[in-house]
């Protein structure tokens, strides 16, 4: 170990050594002794190699170190040659792929030339997304591919520890070969790293240990603030309590790496300590539940007594009819033999040739006998779930069904008898009359858990991590509850406000949710908190690192206002609720147009032009007439829109697809959600606004076809350059509060600007032309606007492209290809290009909308066979424009559809009814009616 800290103390800024390591998850330990000697730093410009691949051949980035897999460094090979991207595949013979010779060698030989090439690992992984064939570097490496190719394919293939000794012996100048004897003396030092008594990690270290790791998300990071402050204010491991959807592998991995070991226990089934009585007794449990009627229940009654180790004859097994040694016979065939006095099944058995069966028979009888009344006292229980029955009445009767009618091994006993004093317990509880039907069978589920996890690993001190129903019968001081914004638990709509003794009784659609599956979580929680010690304290997801809201759960607000034992954890949310809504009290109050679109709310004056507004409408000439304060710079105030007003083809298009959007931005000024509620994140269009910024650019500059023909470097460059403008021009950092989400979306403007290159490359254009002007008339309103993108084919033929954000468009409009909002756009940009002279109406081929955020770079084309009834419907759609704009009116209605990118939907005082059922959605949609009308 001291070997290696003395030769990555030797490594250069500039060095492209790596270390190989002996296995997948050893990199752990390297770095926690590492730590402990205080050279971390050794390791920011360092690579580390495991024998196996990361799941999706992902580049694993650990403090400033790159961890890349054996696995993943071959495939780059293989993709490096690909058929379909450079010819021939010169990859080694397929059956050694699949069954694994040829592998050794090849890994050892991949390394010694690597170490030769001085190629870094991360180097070869970029091949799958960046290298095209004309690049000098995929050449150099395909001739390294064909060396390793042809001593794969030789008749001398070495297992993997004859490659790897093979290997050790060469004299290799830019890796370290670290042995698996030098694994043993790290991991005996990393498990005498932790120690509660003595812990010492001040918050600002952790903080940049964190911040330093690119894949940590918020919440992980939040988390593990969470317990690192419980551990520091005294508590133990075991009185912290996570509670989610699931255990989540990242989560825990998360927690032990950054503590140094392994502190998460996450009830899974495996092995734990009674888990083999667990599992018959939750069969028990599915078969009430299932209400399976008696004739069934001699199959689920075989699982618990007969015990499966006696049959351990397959033939035997086979002819009692067990499968994997659970399931014993027909239900017929238990039943006769539990309705037999005498002998039983001697004969069958003799005419199978199996002459000692009906010895075992004999063996187990009188625990057979005893399945008669088990099916009984089964029904029984059945019968008081389907009624609806608490647990007080329901638990007592299980438990006295369990003792006598289940078989237990002396190892069992413990188990069960901690089982029945806990459920005993519970069952006087007040809540235990709350608690009826289905819920008492999850309750009983949830203790076996818990007793489980008493009678084993959970009595080591570890954070609990698992689901409401698994934490039930924990007793802990500090609970967290994580992914409430994935739809972990079911929510009501969010609210500013609290509803007291209150749930609604309808809910949205939308709302993959019920009133009876939340008065079920509702009980669970109640349940939960029964356990908790007097001065519990409870996180939500919706704190951030900072212990600042970041979010709100209405579900669990309504829960906390109905537990009168949780006035504190009440008081809590209440005080946070309160503080989001004075904030936005104050942003609201230095901005008054954030709540004037309720027209209840709105006073004309007598003067007002017009006296008589439609439901849902606003005359636009009120909202001109309001003082906007702070905000000199417009001069908006008493004035009236007159014809003269310019407009632009995307102004129309928002009109039409939501006036609201249309108002906050075209007449209000607000650029975007900052203006208005001064909230983080990266809308969906400021991200397409974003790339639309880089796409023009690079047209600008030389076009993508002609960077596509540049060698990879020289393209990095280009790219690199354009992205870093971009980021000067937008202030993305604000929007995402930390390097390592920007990272991930500068990965992601990447891999969008190569798909872009594809695109251009494959219709082979021969020029392309960016943001061309054009200005027209309609009527008496006067349009100014840019067309995205003017392609010329190699046919010579020209097509009109706007580009749009989002991941792509409803494909499902085969019935109604036309609709009177966005393609409003591609008509005016027609009309606009065709008066200013810009091309004939011979020459263009296609309107084109193009998503580049989609994953195959998504498009929605009118052909030239859709001009003419684009272009018919267009005009509708002008008449409808102009109709609206001489009256003044805007509907307040917007499209639902639109709503979730709309980057004012937090604002916007929208009610989602349904558009067609309002007298102002006749007016926004009598163009509809009207192509309806003609197609009859």
């Amino acid at each position: 170990m001291n070997d290696l800290i003395s030769w990555l103390g030797q490594i250069p800024t500039f060095s492209r050594k790596f270390v190989i390591l002996p296995n997948k998850n050893f990199h752990f330990e390297l770095r926690k002794a590492l730590a402990e000697a205080e050279q971390l730093n050794l390791l920011f410009n360092c690579e580390l190699l495991t024998p196996t691949g990361f799941v999706h051949q992902k580049l694993y980035e650990l403090d400033g170190s790159k961890v890349v897999g054996l696995l993943d460094l071959m495939y780059s090979f293989q993709v490096c040659l690909e058929k379909d991207l450079f010819g021939e595949l010169e990859y080694f013979d397929k059956a050694q792929i699949k069954d694994g010779t040829g592998y050794a060698e090849c890994f050892a030989r991949s390394i010694l030339e690597l170490d030769q090439s001085g190629f870094r690992p991360s180097d070869l992984l970029q091949h799958k997304r960046r290298e095209v064939s004309n690049e000098p570097r995929v050449k150099d490496l395909a001739q390294i591919w064909q060396k390793i190719n042809e001593l794969a394919l030789s008749d001398k293939v070495l297992s993997y520890t004859q490659a790897m000794d093979k290997l050790e012996q060469l004299k290799l100048k830019n890796i370290y070969w670290l042995k698996a004897d030098d694994s043993y003396s790290i991991l005996d030092k990393i498990s005498a790293l932790f120690d509660k008594k003595t812990l010492k990690l001040p918050r600002p270290s952790i903080e940049f240990e964190i911040e330093d790791w690119a894949s940590a998300e918020e919440e992980e990071k939040a988390t593990l603030y969470w317990i690192i402050e419980n551990l520091q204010r005294g508590c133990e491991l075991s009185d912290l309590a996570i509670v989610s959807s699931g255990p989540n592998p990242r989560m825990i991995s998360y927690i032990n790496y950054y503590l140094g070991g392994d502190f998460v226990y996450s009830p899974r089934g495996g092995e734990e300590f009674g888990v083999g009585v667990r599992a018959n007794i939750n069969r028990v449990l599915r078969a009430i539940e299932e209400n399976l009627p008696a004739k069934l229940m001699p199959r689920i009654f075989c699982q618990l007594i007969v015990d499966p180790k006696s049959f351990q004859s397959a033939k035997k097994a086979q002819y009692a009819g067990i499968k994997n040694c659970f399931y014993p016979m027909t239900e017929e065939d238990w039943i006769e033999i539990i309705n037999t006095t005498g002998s039983v099944g001697g004969n069958r058995a003799n005419s199978s040739g199996i002459t000692d069966w009906s010895e075992r028979i004999y063996e187990y009888w009188p625990r057979i006998h005893a399945f008669k009344p088990s099916i009984t006292k089964l029904v029984e229980l059945t019968r008081l779930v389907n009624e609806n029955q608490s647990l007080d009445l329901i638990a007592p009767i299980f438990s006295t069904f369990l003792r006598d009618h289940h078989y237990f091994s002396p190892k069992d006993k413990p188990f069960m008898d901690l089982f029945f004093a806990e459920l005993a317990e519970y069952q006087k509880r007040n809540w235990a009359k709350d608690v009826k039907g289905e819920r008492c069978l999850s309750f009983i589920s949830s203790l076996l858990f818990d007793t489980s996890s008493a009678c084993g690993k959970l009595g080591e001190n570890k954070i609990f991590y698992g689901t409401l129903e698994q934490a039930l019968g924990l007793k802990f001081k500090s609970l967290r509850l994580v992914g409430l914004q994935e739809g972990s638990f079911p929510r009501l709509p969010k609210q500013d406000a609290i509803i007291p003794d209150e749930y609604r009784e309808q809910i949205s659609s939308h709302l993959a949710t019920t009133l009876t599956k939340i008065e079920q979580v509702k009980t669970k929680f109640n349940i939960l908190l029964s356990f908790a010690s007097e001065n519990l304290t409870l996180s939500t997801y919706s704190q951030n690192i900072d212990g600042s809201e970041k979010s709100y759960s209405g579900l669990i607000l309504d829960m906390l206002d109905n537990l009168g034992h949780s006035e504190k954890l009440k008081d809590q949310f209440a005080k946070k609720v309160s503080e989001r809504k004075q904030k936005i009290a104050e942003l609201k109050k230095r901005n008054p147009y954030l709540g004037f679109l309720k027209l209840e709310s709105i006073k004309r004056k007598p003067e007002e032009k017009h006296q008589k507004i439609p439901e849902g409408m606003l005359p636009l000439s009120y909202a001109l007439s309001r003082k906007i304060e702070g905000r000199p710079d417009k001069k908006y105030a008493g004035i009236e829109i007159d014809k003269e007003q310019i407009f632009s083809p995307s102004q129309v298009g928002t009109l039409l697809t939501c006036p609201q959007k249309y108002l906050y931005e075209q007449i209000l000024g607000f650029n975007d959600m900052d203006e208005v509620l001064e909230l983080g994140g990266l809308d969906p269009m400021s991200r397409g606004t974003m790339i639309h910024w880089m796409i023009e650019q690079i047209d600008r500059d030389m076009g993508f076809v002609t960077l596509g023909k540049m060698p990879q470097a020289e393209k990095d460059q280009v790219i690199s350059r354009v992205i870093n403008q971009c980021l000067r021009e937008f202030p993305i950092v604000n929007f995402f509060g930390s390097e390592e989400a920007l990272a991930q979306e500068v990965e992601g403007f990447e891999n969008i600007l190569e798909q872009v290159i594809l695109r251009d490359t494959e219709l082979n254009l021969v020029e392309t032309q960016p943001e061309k002007k054009i200005e027209f008339n309609l009527g008496e309103l006067k349009f100014k606007g840019k067309v995205d993108r003017i392609e010329k084919r190699a046919n010579g033929k020209f097509r009109i492209v706007d580009f749009k954000s989002g991941r792509g468009f409803n494909k499902n409009r085969e019935n109604n290809p036309f609709e009177p909002g966005y393609d409003v756009q591609l008509v005016l940009y027609l009309k606009g290009i065709l008066d200013s002279q810009l091309l004939k109406s011979s020459d263009i081929e296609a309107l084109e909308f193009r998503y580049p955020e989609s994953d195959d770079l998504d498009s929605r084309e009118f052909t030239k066979d859709d001009l003419s009834t684009l272009m018919k419907l267009g005009k509708k759609w002008f008449d409808f424009i102009l109709h609206a704009h001489e009256e003044q009116y805007y509907p307040m209605n917007p499209s639902d559809d639109n709503c979730y990118y709309c980057a004012f939907s937090e604002i916007c005082e929208k009610k989602h009814p349904d558009i067609f059922d309002t007298p102002a959605a006749q007016l926004f949609y009598e163009i509809a009616q009207l192509e309806e009308s003609e197609d009859e």
